[in-house]
C-alpha cells in the first residue's frame, strides 16, 4: 500500500490545506484509489488514468438516445471530475472537460473543493441520472459543495440501481437511524463518511452491520454531546482498517485507549483542538499503526515527536497546523524514519521558506504578458526538469511554460495547485500538486518528468507524483511560450505574476522521497537547455544564460529590478 521507494501511501495524501476541508480530502483520498496496489497510480487526488478531457470547454460527442452513462457525466461534468473505462483502457476528465466520443461507463464522481458551484438541484441531478448508470463505484464530494444530504434525499441515493457497485461514499451526511439503514443497503460499501454530532453509541455500534467496511471517517464526533464510555467501547468495537476522526471537540486518554485497541486499526487521523502529547501517544500505541496525521491541535509539541520515533512501522507521517512542534523535532523523527514520508507544514528547514519581496524579475499582468521561445522544442528524450522561481499574484489556471505544439509542460491547475502534464496526440496526461501556491510569496516549483511519470516539489518538498508511462510522447514543435498556454493548448490563462527565474535541463534534478533546499535562482551548467534569470531589466529581449542561444522575445511585460 505505500508509495513509491516506501513514501506515502497514496490513500493518505492531502489534496489541499485548510480546516476541515483539509480533513474531508484526506479522507477523500482513500475513496479516491481504484484499488491499493503498491505503485498503482497517483496520489489519491490524481486517478491513476490518462486525462482525456483535454482544454475544458472542448466539443462534445451528441448525446446517444439511451446511453445513461453518458447522460449522467454530460450532467455533472461542469461540475465534477469523472473517472471513465473505455474500451481503450481507463481514461479521466477533469471539470468541464470534454467527453471521449467512443462509448463508455462511469466509475468515479468526484466534485473537487475548487469545482464551480453546483447547480442548486445537484443531488436530486446526481441521484436521478445515477438512477439510469450501474457502473459507478465511487462518488466523492470532497470539499461538501453539494451540501449536506437529508436523510430523504440518503434514502433515494441508497434505492438506485447504481449503489449495488458503489465502493466508496464521501458525501456530508449525518449519521442517523435512518441514514444508516440506508447504508446497509450498499452490499459493496468499503468506506464512508458520517458527520456523528450526538455520539450515539447505539449507532457507533450499528455500523458492524455494514459488513465490507474498512475507512470511516466520523466528522465532528461529539459536537453536540460529549462521548461516553459506551461511544468509546463501540468505536473500539469497530473491525476497520483506516479511521479519521476530524473536527473531533475533544479527546481523552481513556478515548485514545478504545481507539488504540481497535483490532484492525493500520491507518489513523486525526483532527482535535484539545489534543494533547499524552492523548497522542496513547493513540500512537495501536499495535498495527501504519501511518498517522495529526492536525489543527495546538497543544502538541515536540513530545509527540517522541512517540512517533518510538514506532518503527510508520511509513507515513503528517503534523498540519501543529504550532508547538519545532524542526528540531521533527528532525529526530526523521533521523528514526529514515525511509518514511513526513508530511509537516511547520517552520521550514532555514533557507526554504517562501520569502515575499522584491526579486530580480519579469512582471506579468495576467492578460496580455508572455515570453515566446521561437527556437525551444521538446524532442521526447527523457527525464528532463522543468522549473521555475515565482511570485503569484493570483492563482488559478494559468500557464508558466508550455513546450511547442501540441502541448506539455507546466503551470497551475484550478485551484492554483502545481501541475504538469503532456499530450500525446488524442489526451493530456497529467498530474497536480497536493496544495495551491500562496499569493504574494516567492516560491520555487520543480516538476521531474520520467519514463515512469511525474513528481511534483514546491519549494523543496515533494507535493506531488503520479506513475503513468510516459515514454514515447509525442515530440512538440516550436515556438514554446512562457506565460500563456500554445495556440493549440488554448491561450486564454495568462500568468499573473513575477517569474524571476527558469530553467529546463535534461535529466532529472531532483529525487523521488528526497527533499532539497532549493535555489534562490539558477546557475548554468552543461544539462541545462533553457535558463533565464530575468536580470535584464529593460528591453523586450530575454536572454537564455544556458549558451544554447534561446532568447525569448517579451511580449507587454513589465520588469522588476
Amino acid at each position: 500500500d505505500r508509495g513509491p521507494g516506501g513514501g506515502a501511501p497514496k490513500w493518505l495524501l492531502p489534496a489541499a490545506v485548510g480546516g476541515l476541508v483539509l480533513a474531508a480530502l484526506l479522507f477523500a483520498a482513500v475513496l479516491g484509489a481504484f484499488d491499493r496496489k503498491p505503485n498503482a497510480g497517483a496520489k489519491a487526488n490524481s486517478p491513476p488514468v490518462p486525462n482525456a478531457g483535454g482544454p475544458v470547454g472542448g466539443t462534445n460527442p451528441p448525446l446517444a438516445k439511451g446511453d445513461p452513462e453518458r447522460e449522467l457525466a454530460d450532467a455533472v461534468r461542469p461540475f465534477a471530475e469523472l473517472a471513465l473505462i473505455t474500451p481503450g483502457g481507463a481514461v479521466s476528465v477533469p471539470v468541464g472537460g470534454a467527453l471521449p466520443g467512443t462509448p463508455f461507463r462511469v466509475a468515479r464522481v468526484t466534485v473537487p473543493p475548487a469545482a464551480p458551484p453546483p447547480p442548486p438541484d445537484a443531488r436530486a441531478l446526481l441521484v436521478k441520472k445515477l438512477g439510469a448508470a450501474e457502473s459507478v463505484e465511487d462518488v466523492s464530494d470532497r470539499g461538501s459543495r453539494l451540501g449536506q444530504w437529508s436523510e430523504s434525499e440518503w434514502d433515494q441515493l441508497c434505492g438506485t440501481r447504481a449503489v449495488k457497485q458503489v465502493l466508496h461514499l464521501d458525501l456530508h451526511v449525518a449519521l442517523t437511524t435512518r441514514t444508516l439503514a440506508g447504508a446497509k443497503k450498499l452490499p459493496k460499501l468499503k468506506s464512508v463518511r458520517f458527520e456523528s454530532t450526538a455520539a450515539d453509541p447505539v449507532l457507533l455500534a450499528g455500523l458492524r452491520e455494514l459488513t465490507e467496511l474498512q475507512t470511516l471517517a466520523l466528522q465532528s464526533l461529539g459536537r453536540e454531546r460529549t462521548p461516553t464510555p459506551e461511544v468509546w467501547d463501540a468505536l473500539r468495537r469497530l473491525p476497520v482498517r483506516d479511521l479519521f476522526l476530524w473536527d473531533a471537540p475533544s479527546l481523552d486518554a481513556p478515548a485514545a485507549k478504545a481507539i488504540a485497541a481497535m483490532p484492525k486499526l493500520e491507518n489513523l487521523g486525526v483532527s482535535c483542538p484539545s489534543l494533547t502529547d499524552a492523548v497522542a501517544g496513547e493513540l500512537l500505541a495501536a499495535e498495527g499503526l501504519n501511518s498517522i496525521a495529526l492536525s489543527d491541535a495546538a497543544g502538541l509539541t515536540d513530545g509527540v515527536c517522541a512517540a512517533i520515533r518510538n514506532r518503527p512501522r510508520l511509513y507515513y507521517i503528517q503534523l498540519a497546523r501543529v504550532p508547538g512542534v519545532t524542526a528540531a523535532g521533527v528532525d529526530t523523527i526523521r533521523t528514526r524514519h529514515p525511509g518514511a514520508t513526513i508530511d509537516w507544514d511547520g517552520a521550514p528547514a532555514k533557507g526554504t521558506e517562501p520569502t515575499p519581496g522584491k526579486l530580480a524579475g519579469l512582471h506579468f499582468d495576467g492578460k496580455t504578458t508572455s515570453v515566446v521561445v521561437p527556437n525551444l522544442s521538446f524532442d521526447g528524450k527523457l527525464p528532463i526538469t522543468l522549473e521555475a522561481v515565482v511570485t503569484p499574484d493570483a492563482v488559478g489556471t494559468t500557464h508558466f511554460l508550455l513546450l511547442g505544439e501540441p502541448g506539455g509542460g507546466f503551470g497551475l491547475g484550478k485551484g492554483g495547485e502545481l501541475g504538469v502534464g503532456f499530450y500525446d496526440g488524442k489526451k493530456w496526461v497529467t498530474d497536480f500538486a497536493t496544495e495551491p501556491l500562496k499569493v504574494g510569496m516567492r516560491v520555487h516549483i520543480a516538476a521531474v518528468v520520467s519514463e515512469t511519470g511525474f513528481t511534483l516539489f514546491v519549494d523543496g518538498k515533494q507535493r506531488g507524483w503520479r506513475d503513468v508511462p510516459l515514454k514515447g510522447l509525442p515530440k512538440t514543435e516550436p515556438p514554446s511560450v512562457l506565460g500563456r498556454a500554445t495556440k493549440f493548448a488554448g491561450g486564454a490563462d495568462h500568468f499573473a505574476g513575477t517569474v524571476h527565474a527558469v530553467r529546463l535541463s535534461q535529466g532529472a534534478r531532483y529525487e523521488r522521497d528526497k527533499g532539497f533546499a532549493p535555489p534562490r535562482t539558477f546557475e548554468r551548467d552543461a544539462d541545462a537547455l533553457l535558463l533565464y534569470t530575468f536580470d535584464e531589466g529593460t528591453g523586450d529581449v530575454v536572454r537564455d544564460r544556458s549558451g544554447n542561444g534561446r532568447d525569448g522575445t517579451v511580449v507587454g511585460g513589465k520588469w522588476v529590478k
